[in-house]
């Protein structure tokens, strides 16, 4: 279980689930502004869950996690770049860091 501003995350067999504050910090735009019930974390299209997780970290109004094979993702707040997609755009949906 990881713990950030007002929510938490955790992973369960390779997917992650986030609940509480959740001003576009996580993937369900029907839980904007407060999920009491475990939400999926969905991969940047919406397309699907997000899954082979296997790290998960919480910040201020953001969130992180790396899948099994080392790709690593950001969403939730971006007001400063912190998301690493080379904008300053909030993402409800995990983006793929950019590390070039």
């Amino acid at each position: 279980v990881k713990t950030g501003l007002n929510s938490f995350c955790f992973l369960d067999e390779g997917l992650g689930y986030c609940l509480g504050q959740n001003n576009n910090d996580f993937g369900n735009p029907a839980t904007i502004n407060f999920s009491q019930n475990p939400t999926i974390i969905r991969n940047e299209d919406n397309s699907s869950n997000l899954d082979n997780i296997d790290i998960l970290s919480n910040g201020f109004g953001s969130h992180r996690c790396v899948s099994v094979i080392g790709n690593a993702y950001c969403f939730g707040n971006n007001e400063f770049g912190q998301l690493g997609n080379n904008t300053q755009n909030d993402s409800i949906y995990p983006a793929l860091v950019n590390f070039n």
